[in-house]
C-alpha cells in the first residue's frame, strides 16, 4: 500500500486518535486526547488530498479528558464527545459527559453540553455520538451519579443550542452491567447501539444490539409514490476540477421546505425540497467512482454508482 501523504498534527508527548470522519469534499476530521498542558480532547481537520492541516483546537471542561466519539451532520456541524474527569483523579470514578459542536469550516466552538454530579463514584461516560436529519444529538453511555447505577443514558440535544429536549434510560438487572457501544442509524433514523452486558459474578461479556424509535417526523415520511426520479452524475469543469451532483425530482410541489436525506459514499446529507426538486451539488470531488442515494424516503430508488475521471 502506498500512502501519499504522513501528518502528525500534536505535541511532543501522548496523542491518541480515538474516531475519524471524512466530509463529502474528501475533508479528514480526527478526535483523540492531545496533551494541552492536561490531556484534552485534540480535534483536527486535514485536507484529503494533501494532508495540509486545516484546524486544530482543544476542548477542555476539568482536569482530564478522554474523547470517544465523532460525527459530521453534512451542514456544517462537527461533534465530538467524551468523558472529563472534574478533579483529575482517575480512582474516584468521577467522570462526566463532555460533549462539544465545532463548525466544520473554521473549527471555532459553537456550544457544549456537561452531564455528571460530583462524588466518588458517579462515573458517567459516553460512547459516541450521532445526528438525525431533523438536528436531534443523541449521545449515549454509562451513567452511576444519582438515582442511577449502572445505566444506560441517551440524551437528546438540540444541534443549535446544545440543550437537552430529551433522553431515554435502560436500567441495568442484578450483576449484569450494561455498556453502550458505537451508534448508527438505519434508513428511517432509527437508532441503534451496539453495545455490550458485563456480569459481575461470572466475568461473562456478551454482545448487545439496543434499538431506539426514530424522533425523525412521520419516520421517514415523503411516499415513494410522490417521486418521479433519483438521478446523480459526476461533472468536469474546464479546469479539471470535479462536481457530484444528486437531483430528485417530486410529482408537485406539496412537500416543498420538507427535507429528503441522500448519502454520499455513506456519508448523510439533508436535503431541503425546493419546489418540486430536491438538488445536490458538491464540489472538488475526488477522481474515482462516488456511490449515491436517496436514504429518506428509503427503498423508492436504487443506488447509483457515477465516476469521477
Amino acid at each position: 500500500m502506498v500512502l501519499p501523504f504522513g501528518k502528525q498534527p500534536g505535541v511532543s508527548g501522548g496523542d491518541f486518535p480515538s474516531d475519524m470522519e471524512v466530509d463529502a469534499a474528501g475533508n479528514v476530521y480526527v478526535t483523540g486526547i492531545g496533551i494541552d498542558f492536561i490531556d484534552k480532547y485534540s480535534t483536527i481537520k486535514v485536507r484529503g488530498s494533501d494532508g495540509q492541516l486545516l484546524w486544530q483546537f482543544y476542548d477542555a471542561l476539568g482536569q482530564d479528558h478522554s474523547s470517544s466519539g465523532l460525527f459530521l451532520d453534512g451542514i456544517g456541524g462537527v461533534y465530538i464527545t467524551g468523558s472529563s474527569d472534574p478533579d483529575g483523579n482517575d480512582g474516584n470514578f468521577n467522570d462526566d459527559f463532555f460533549t462539544v459542536k465545532r463548525d466544520a469550516a473554521t473549527g471555532a466552538q459553537l456550544w457544549t453540553h456537561a452531564y455528571g454530579q460530583s462524588c466518588v463514584g458517579c462515573f458517567d461516560v459516553p460512547s459516541d455520538v450521532r445526528v438525525d436529519s431533523e438536528g436531534n444529538v443523541f449521545v449515549a453511555g454509562i451513567t452511576s451519579s444519582p438515582p442511577f447505577s449502572n445505566d444506560i443514558i441517551l440524551f437528546v440535544l438540540d444541534s443549535a443550542t446544545g440543550l437537552e429536549t430529551n433522553r431515554g434510560l435502560v436500567f441495568n438487572t442484578g450483576a449484569e452491567i450494561l455498556h453502550t457501544g458505537d451508534l448508527r442509524f438505519d434508513a428511517a433514523f432509527n437508532l441503534f447501539d451496539g453495545g455490550y452486558i458485563y456480569n459481575a459474578n461470572t466475568g461473562a461479556v456478551d454482545m448487545t444490539v439496543t434499538k431506539w424509535t426514530s424522533l425523525v417526523s412521520g419516520g421517514g415520511g415523503i411516499p415513494c409514490e410522490d417521486l418521479i426520479s433519483f438521478q446523480a452524475r459526476c461533472k468536469t469543469n474546464g479546469g479539471g476540477a470535479h462536481r457530484l451532483q444528486a437531483r430528485l425530482t417530486l410529482t408537485d410541489t406539496s412537500h416543498d421546505g420538507e427535507q429528503v436525506t441522500m448519502t454520499v459514499d455513506g456519508e448523510t446529507i439533508p436535503v431541503t425540497i425546493e419546489g418540486q426538486r430536491a438538488q445536490l451539488s458538491i464540489n472538488n470531488a475526488d477522481p474515482g467512482s462516488h456511490t449515491l442515494e436517496l436514504t429518506d424516503p428509503s427503498g423508492c430508488f436504487p443506488s447509483i454508482v457515477t465516476e469521477c475521471d
